[in-house]
């Protein structure tokens, strides 16, 4: 193993013991993903590096999925749940809300 590599393995043991904490999503930026391991390295507001995996909680939300270019999280809000997508393009990263509505039953016309 290079140097470079048991650094890089140090450092993820230490993140992985840290807990979560983020006032918002918004509020973390997503620096690496790596689905294959099905976890990702995030920068809290206050500057400080964590790993995310699979089930933890950040913000109001549980994380949900972890794959190429994206991590899904299952946020509780104020007018319902919502998911949301944070992508990582070209190093940018982008957020993305969808609100879940209830699912209505369809309103069933008489014939005439």
């Amino acid at each position: 193993m290079g140097m470079l590599t048991v650094f890089i393995s140090i450092l993820l043991i230490l993140l992985m013991s840290l807990p979560i904490y983020a006032e918002s999503i918004e509020s973390i930026k997503l620096l690496k993903i790596s689905p294959q391991d099905a976890c990702a390295i995030i920068k809290n507001i206050d500057g400080k590096m964590q790993i995310i995996k699979m089930g933890d909680l950040i913000g109001n939300g549980k994380i949900v999925e972890i794959t190429k270019g994206r991590v899904v999280i299952e946020e509780k809000t104020d007018s319902g749940p919502e998911t949301v997508i944070i992508r990582l393009e070209d190093g940018k990263q982008r957020v993305e809300r969808i609100k879940k509505g209830v699912d209505k039953q369809p309103l069933l016309l008489r014939p005439q």
